[in-house]
């Protein structure tokens, strides 16, 4: 059972007392009803008010304490999901890092690849060879040529990135 559980049973108990505390003080207060003189009676509705006054501020105490706890309990939460917000944004930085280190290396892919379409038309000119142009047949299905002009886009929006932070911290410098 954590703290706040405790808490809650303990304000029911306090209720339950306030409560018992509250009939016993009717019955009480009926009794002197009945009989003004019955100083008995008078001395038990005064004991059980007061009874009841102390237990109600020790209800309040409780619950003071129950918000103080849902306060901690709250905090001690936000932490946690703080503590996994750095550690998501550092995972996410790394797949981000090793994708880029696959994207450049993509590259270096289209370049020996076009390298071989090249020596593919080549030699298919030189010896009149009947045989299919492999950059025109990649292209019409949207193959490697697709790909590279969109990673010459990000290639391009990288190239723009990097001088616009650079611009920026030139203008941070300056100001300085």
């Amino acid at each position: 059972m954590n703290a706040l559980e405790k808490l809650n049973k303990q304000a029911e108990k306090d209720q339950e007392r306030i409560d018992r505390l509250n009939a016993k003080m009717a019955e009480a207060e009926a009794a002197i009803m009945q009989d003004p003189d019955n100083t008995n009676a008078a001395l038990e509705a005064a004991a059980a008010s007061m009874q009841a006054q102390a237990a109600q501020r020790a209800l309040e105490n409780t619950q003071r304490e129950i918000e103080a706890e849902k306060q901690r309990e709250y905090e001690r939460e936000v932490k946690a999901a703080q503590a996994e917000l750095v550690e998501i944004q550092a995972k996410a930085l790394k797949i981000k890092e090793q994708e880029f280190t696959k994207a450049w290396e993509f590259f270096k892919q289209y370049d020996a690849w076009l390298a071989l379409v090249n020596r593919h038309k080549e030699l298919a000119q030189k010896y009149s060879i009947e045989a299919p142009d492999l950059y025109n047949l990649d292209d019409g299905q949207a193959g490697i040529t697709s790909l590279k002009k969109a990673m010459d886009q990000w290639k391009a929006a990288q190239a723009a990135l990097k001088v616009w932070q650079q611009s920026l911290k030139a203008k941070a410098d300056q100001s300085r």
